[in-house]
């Protein structure tokens, strides 16, 4: 069975190849390989240079077909013929919402009466407003195409247990499945973890942490940046970043702080060397103004580090209560920071590590699998 996936997610190209990105991996193509057998990927592409690959691992699967635009525009005139050519030639369509690609692909999809299923991800007019000026506006409206094309889909796949479901509600057939999955969950040794908590000196650096694009507002590390300018006088603190993009704009915040100092910009990792990374802070901010689920909150949890999170999304159904912040309250996560001493960072690790056995890969890949298999069933009687 051929199936096609439709997102408005960049994959790397390099000389005609394509490479992986965090969570757009040898994982995720699996995912629908096991399902499905042959898949075509309906996407946009970033073309990059050499340097900027050589840490990739190219995606090479038999059975992988990339049907790609370096725009949406592109695709959505020039290339809107080619869309239809590949929805055409597969059996089945998995499109992940939000996505400008993903509600043209709905439309195509109905007009052929090719059977598909949305994958709900996060929230269009969450992650737009978060840009502010006329982004607030276009949220709401790209938010309203969303719910349309959610409310009469035959299947979703929430991967939120109730934050998207009550956004974008259908009257379809529904899961909630994280599409964020733990590996190798159970092999970490929690106990260094418990070991480096305990150990901490006060004099020692507080090192926090976040791992998001730095070059999306949405991702909020400016609230981090900005609660520093009120620590940096008391605790010997640091911040780190990793993710993608130019620094630029949360530089100028950290001088206009006067915490450039403080921070590290240590750019985009492979993902396994994320995990190491975790391994080496104290403390995880995710101070995210948009978010669905979020996968390094998950990541963190399994390396058993203490986590602080916004009020964004569906990040209060991964965060106890009290590690929660309203997003943009500087004041109140300063006094959360605060409140971190070494019997609540204890407690908190052991709390997310077990926590994250939640996302292990064979309970949701299971779970996935089986409602996959229903719909797949359903549809082609």
């Amino acid at each position: 069975m051929k199936a096609v996936f439709v997102h408005d997610h960049a994959f790397p190209m390099y000389r005609s190849e394509y490479y992986e990105s965090s969570g757009f991996d040898e994982k995720f193509i699996n995912r629908y390989l096991d399902i499905f057998g042959n898949l075509n990927i309906i996407a946009r592409h970033e073309i990059k240079n050499e340097q900027s690959v050589e840490k990739s691992k190219k995606i090479v699967k038999n059975g992988v077909h990339f049907c790609t635009f370096q725009t949406t525009k592109e695709a959505l005139t020039a290339g809107y013929k080619k869309i239809k050519e590949t929805i055409s030639d597969c059996d089945f369509a998995v499109i992940r919402v939000p996505s400008v690609l993903g509600i043209a692909a709905v439309d195509v999809c109905r007009k052929m009466k090719k059977p598909y299923l949305i994958e709900v991800v996060g929230c269009a007019k969450d992650a737009l407003a978060a840009r502010g000026g006329l982004w607030v506006i276009a949220g709401s409206v790209f938010s309203y195409f969303t719910k349309r094309v959610v409310l009469n889909a035959p299947y979703v796949v929430y991967v939120t247990e109730k934050y998207l479901e009550m956004i974008y509600p259908t009257r379809g057939k529904w899961t909630f499945c994280s599409n964020v999955t733990l590996e190798n969950y159970g092999e970490y040794d929690i106990e260094k973890r418990l070991k480096k908590i305990r150990e901490k000196k006060e004099k020692d650096t507080m090192i926090i942490g976040t791992c998001a694009s730095i070059d999306m507002p949405y991702k909020g590390q400016e609230d981090v940046i900005k609660a520093l300018k009120k620590l940096r006088d008391r605790y010997p603190i640091r911040y780190e970043l990793v993710g993608s993009g130019k620094n630029t704009r949360l530089k100028n915040i950290a001088q206009s702080c006067n915490v450039l100092d403080r921070i590290r910009f240590l750019g985009e990792l492979p993902h396994e060397d994320i995990f190491q990374w975790l391994d080496t802070i104290d403390l995880y901010i995710q101070p995210s103004r948009a978010e669905g689920l979020c996968r390094a909150i998950i990541e963190a949890m399994s390396r058993g580090c203490p986590v602080i999170g916004s009020d964004a999304g569906g990040i209060s159904e991964q965060i106890e209560d009290k590690f929660i912040y309203k997003k943009g309250n500087i004041n109140q996560l300063v006094k959360i920071i605060e409140s971190m001493d070494k019997e609540e960072s204890e407690r908190q690790a052991l709390c997310n590590y077990q926590h994250a056995e939640r996302y292990s890969s064979a309970v949701l890949y299971q779970k996935r699998k089986e409602f996959f298999r229903q719909c797949i069933e359903e549809s082609v009687k």
